[in-house]
């Protein structure tokens, strides 16, 4: 897979890319037949593959071969991908390779997921605030057509500037924490003028209001929009920041399947 600078600095920028036709049939194949063996057809359940050497001595000692020869396959087709050196560039600096997982999605008129942040802590009350520069690049890759109100993923852009710099502000104590998770309360809570006044140390007003903006459809009728879809093909790539707000649009037409490779950096 080819990426050259222009999209890497699309994905600083805009905090998602898409790159097309990158995994082969043969491939795509194998890491469906791993999700049908292994049954993962709820929303909230995922196959997690073994990536760290203690991980995989485990399921070395349980006589787990094929779970063993999975995981070598997946972390190979990641290196003939080159994804760990697209990862240095887009952190520049060294990072790793941290999980590995597959799932499907059923097929259903509910959302997979909605509007949310990864990095939000789930909305969950927080003792301590992580920095932003601890999250992780993803690499989704679809194995799967999908569309929209078909499975595809929705990004905001630009939204994970605003993330950043907020979780920069809770991590200095600056702001206390307040959950952040759905992209309504992410709204609320950038529209308080404390909050506002707080970030604008570390961005321009302009980034708040184009988010406001960008977001607004979230207070109308259906709370959705497919403006921000990001539709791809089977053996095709989404390659985003999860500082960014985005959600899982409903698989209304057939099962969805994905891969997903997790890369942070190295401290």
């Amino acid at each position: 897979m080819k990426i050259d600078n222009e999209l890497i600095e699309k994905i600083k920028n805009d905090g998602r890319a898409v790159v097309n036709n990158v995994i082969k049939k043969e491939n795509l194949d194998f890491c469906k037949e791993i999700i049908n063996k292994n049954q993962a057809y709820s929303k909230s359940e995922s196959i997690v593959i073994p990536v760290l050497q203690s991980s995989l001595a485990i399921k070395l000692l349980k006589l787990q071969f094929k779970k063993i020869f999975d995981s070598f396959k997946l972390i190979k087709i990641s290196k003939n991908l080159k994804l760990q050196e697209h990862s240095d560039k887009f952190f520049r600096q060294k990072t790793c390779l941290d999980s590995i997982d597959l799932y499907m999605s059923k097929k259903s008129n509910d959302l997979i997921l909605p509007w949310h942040c990864d990095q939000a802590y789930s909305g969950k009350i927080v003792t301590k605030n992580t920095h932003p520069s601890e999250g992780f690049l993803k690499f989704f890759f679809y194995l799967t057509d999908v569309g929209s109100n078909n499975g595809c993923l929705g990004y905001i852009p630009k939204s994970h500037t605003l993330t950043y710099c907020l979780k920069i502000c809770f991590y200095n104590n600056e702001l206390k924490y307040e959950p952040f998770w759905k992209l309504s309360d992410m709204r609320k809570l950038v529209s308080k003028d404390y909050v506002r006044d707080k970030l604008k140390k570390y961005l321009k007003s302009e980034v708040i209001d184009e988010f406001m903006i960008n977001s607004n459809f979230v207070e109308k009728g259906n709370k959705d929009t497919y403006e921000y879809d990001l539709k791809a093909d089977a053996g095709d790539v989404v390659i985003f920041n999860e500082l960014g707000f985005h959600r899982a649009a409903s698989p209304a037409k057939n099962d969805r399947y994905a891969l997903r490779y997790f890369y942070k950096k190295i401290n």
